[in-house]
């Protein structure tokens, strides 16, 4: 498995030089994303941080609140796992990818950013806190008809 991962790296890299020479710069960070992703399942997390980091500034450069609210949860999320575990900065990452995503109009954004924000209160002994943000989510998804939406919330509690 992990030998596809690094060929899947090695076409995401190319990918990247093509959005590169296009100077394509949305491109660029959505390529630099598929890299950080593909990154941590093979283990190299502080490198997949740069590129979620550089990708963030890209989405924020061209004023793409999406791909921003998008890369904030990437970062928190691997910050929590994998990274350093710094509960206090996952918080702060998921708070703000879902006020972008609030006001973006993004449920399923705000659903995974209640998930989020759930894990890290249940990971820090907070787990009366952890549910109400569990349930904030389920609800959202089950009003957006999301298929498996109640099997995701069995499987957070």
């Amino acid at each position: 498995e992990q030998g596809a991962v690094v060929a899947g790296v090695k076409e995401l890299e190319k990918s990247l030089a093509l959005r590169r020479a296009l100077k394509d710069k949305l491109g660029i960070a959505e390529a630099l994303n598929r890299l950080g992703l593909a990154l941590v399942d093979i283990g190299f997390h502080l490198q997949a941080l740069d590129y979620f980091e550089r990708a963030l500034a890209l989405c924020q450069e061209e004023g793409d609140t999406v791909g921003e609210a998008s890369t904030l949860r990437l970062l928190a999320f691997v910050h929590l796992a994998q990274v350093d575990g710094n509960r206090k900065l996952c918080l702060e990452l998921f708070k703000k990818s879902l006020t972008i995503s609030r006001r973006n109009g993004d449920t399923m954004g705000v659903a995974i950013c209640q998930e989020g924000i759930g894990d890290v209160q249940a990971d820090t002994d907070d787990p009366k806190a952890a549910i109400t943000h569990y349930n904030q989510a389920l609800q959202m998804r089950q009003d957006s008809g999301e298929a498996g939406a109640q099997q995701r919330h069995v499987q957070l509690l």
